[in-house]
């Protein structure tokens, strides 16, 4: 399977640069100027994104914050020429997962497609895992369409949210060890 990474920069060297770069390491990379025109690469299943800050439109900044909300699956790597310890921290806790200072070495950035890589795999396989567990033991494993079924079901979901202690009190044989 080829790996895809989305590079979001708008200067043109910059980007054609780094295009090439991850190329060379074997990558399918797709690019954009501005994360308006990146956002619908990223929909398509990107393993990656390199990202600089400094973007026309929305920054690189929120587009971070954003992505770790709502795509939490692709790893973003910052790529900018702000070299500052503190950013590079504040970047990651708002989900970043590394920050690279340009002028980025060849070294530099196998090591990080070879991290991100091992990282996107991880993300997904437990999102996987994830639905499988939910599939067999949650609430999509529960039989029945009858109006109590789904009146019990909606129970659930709202005591599910809650940290209130629940007890459930049935027959022998009714489902209370399935829910």
């Amino acid at each position: 399977m080829t790996v895809r990474a989305l590079v979001i920069e708008d200067d043109a060297v910059c980007r054609r640069g780094l295009v090439a770069a991850l190329e060379r390491l074997g990558l399918s990379v797709y690019e954009a100027v501005s994360v308006e025109e990146g956002r619908p690469l990223l929909e398509e299943g990107m393993a990656m994104l390199f990202l600089d800050l400094g973007l026309p439109g929305m920054s690189g900044d929120h587009f971070v914050s954003h992505l770790a909300r709502h795509q939490p699956d692709i790893p973003v790597v910052i790529v900018t020429a702000d070299d500052r310890l503190e950013r590079a921290v504040e970047l990651m806790r708002r989900g970043a997962f590394d920050y690279l200072a340009k002028p980025v070495t060849d070294m530099q950035l196998e090591a990080i497609v070879h991290r991100a890589q091992n990282e996107w795999e991880r993300r997904r396989e437990v999102k996987v895992l994830r639905e499988e567990r939910d599939r067999r033991h949650g609430l999509k494993a529960i039989v029945g369409s009858s109006p109590p079924v789904r009146k019990g079901v909606e129970q659930i979901r709202q005591a599910s949210r809650s940290t209130i202690n629940v007890v459930l009190l049935g027959e022998s044989g009714t489902g209370k060890e399935m829910l």
